[in-house]
């Protein structure tokens, strides 16, 4: 039983790390990642400061 999920791992993670690309590819994902959750953290900014300017604060949906 334990033989299975280190196979089904080790097996899953060589085809996404092969080539010499797995720094690269990691770093830009790692970037990417943090690009897309800042730009999230700045949109639910601007509306947290867009409803509490309009709503005075109400929560409104």
């Amino acid at each position: 039983i334990e033989a299975s999920p280190t196979i089904a791992n080790s097996g899953s993670r060589p085809q996404a790390t092969t080539s010499k690309a797995t720094l690269p590819a990691n770093l830009q994902l790692s970037l990417s990642d943090q690009l897309y959750r800042q730009s999230k953290i700045d949109e639910e900014n601007r509306r947290l400061k867009k409803k509490s300017k309009s709503d005075g604060g109400s929560s409104k949906k």
